[in-house]
């Protein structure tokens, strides 16, 4: 009996998802990865609201999902979401630095290139130093309020959005959707 009525909730899930223009997926219990106890799940939600709204309205759950690359299947982490993910260099690892659109040539002169200008023995390397830095402050130049540059070791690696639904780093993705586990 529990298995047609987790069938009938997978369908509806599906067209709810298809119908709203969003991702269907199928998750696992297992951390692992590991196919057991597979449900449903909705994912690619523009915002926490889309997502809020459509939980209210449909009586669900908002819930993470973490995803290794090479996995068919999410994991269902059980741990609710209450907004968007806030993205930081931190999330990345210990080399790696963010920047916003509010620092000013002179105080990002200053602070990042000024002090390591006497480190080279020759004109290459401090070419290269000052290019990656003219780089950095040309993307910090060009962001929104709601975008961050992050470097790693002092060298470009991305914009990221300051907030978002899902994160990606080092093979896993992390995201939040819809889920119902009103029957458990």
């Amino acid at each position: 009996m529990a298995t047609v009525i987790q069938h009938k909730i997978m369908l509806d899930l599906r067209s709810l998802a298809y119908s709203s223009n969003l991702e269907f997926i199928e998750t696992t219990s297992e951390r692992s990865g590991y196919p057991s106890h597979i449900k449903g799940a909705i994912i690619g939600f523009n915002n926490f609201e889309q997502a809020e709204k459509l939980a209210k309205d449909n009586n669900l759950d908002i819930e993470i999902f973490e995803k290794h690359d090479g996995w068919n299947l999410y994991y269902r982490t059980g741990n609710r979401a209450f907004e968007e993910f806030e993205n930081h260099a931190s999330d990345y690892g210990d080399n790696y630095e963010e920047f916003d659109n509010s620092w000013k040539e002179y105080d990002f002169y200053e602070q990042f290139i000024k002090p390591g200008l006497e480190r080279f023995d020759n004109i290459d390397e401090l070419r290269s130093f000052i290019d990656h830095k003219e780089h950095i402050f040309y993307e910090i130049d060009r962001i929104t309020d709601e975008e961050l540059v992050i470097t790693v070791d002092g060298v470009f690696e991305s914009v990221i959005e300051k907030h978002t639904m899902d994160f990606y780093h080092d093979t896993k993705t992390v995201v939040i959707g819809l889920i119902n586990n009103n029957n458990e």
